[in-house]
């Protein structure tokens, strides 16, 4: 085979493989950039429930007062006593359940992961950039390798996110839902996510 042959399939080769890199490399920056917006949507989520236990735990309180103060006025009628005692004991089986559960720092887990996302998102941004300027295969290889450790990391440490996360994160993003938890990013859909300069 003329060796002119031979350089044409080394350049195809080449070229198909810095193709696959490019395409895998897209589709993890597209799942950081969803795996990010689902774990902000899970923090949303338990702050807004941390606020309506705030909001119970006053209005507990304030129930308690109220019958203490009906005991005080009417001690005649024990019946106040009781149910302030009931709700006192109530509040403080709730106040266990919020220690055991501990909303507020999960909700703080989940932005803290969310940042992580972020920060490796801009990381696979950039490398999308590198591969677009004709990055050397051998260097594409290891740091999409690199980095595709450190998103199994960010993921193996990862708090449980809900269906509904999921759900809002997807409107958020395409302002579509899709039944497919392992669905394919599109080229379109990832180009959402990217500067003009970087589409294809």
């Amino acid at each position: 085979m003329e060796r002119s042959v031979w350089f044409k399939i080394l350049i195809f080769k080449d070229n198909n493989m810095e193709k696959n890199n490019l395409s895998i490399v897209r589709q993890q920056f597209a799942q950081c950039v969803f795996n990010h917006k689902m774990h902000e949507k899970a923090s949303d989520r338990l702050d807004a429930l941390q606020d309506k236990i705030k909001w119970i735990n006053i209005i507990l309180l304030a129930l308690v007062i109220v019958f203490l103060i009906l005991q005080i006025y009417f001690p005649e009628q024990t019946i106040f006593g009781g149910i302030s005692t009931g709700i006192t004991v109530f509040e403080i089986l709730y106040a266990f359940f919020q220690k055991e559960f501990s909303i507020e720092d999960r909700a703080k887990e989940h932005k803290k992961i969310a940042l992580q996302y972020l920060g490796l998102r801009d990381k696979y941004k950039n490398f999308v950039i590198d591969i677009m300027n004709d990055l050397e295969s051998e260097k594409i290889v290891s740091k999409r390798d690199l980095l595709q450790d450190q998103y199994q990391i960010i993921n193996s440490l990862s708090l449980q996110t809900t269906y509904a996360d999921y759900e809002k994160a997807q409107l958020d993003l395409l302002g579509k839902t899709n039944k497919d938890e392992q669905f394919t990013w599109s080229d379109t859909e990832i180009n959402r996510f990217l500067p003009k300069d970087l589409h294809i």
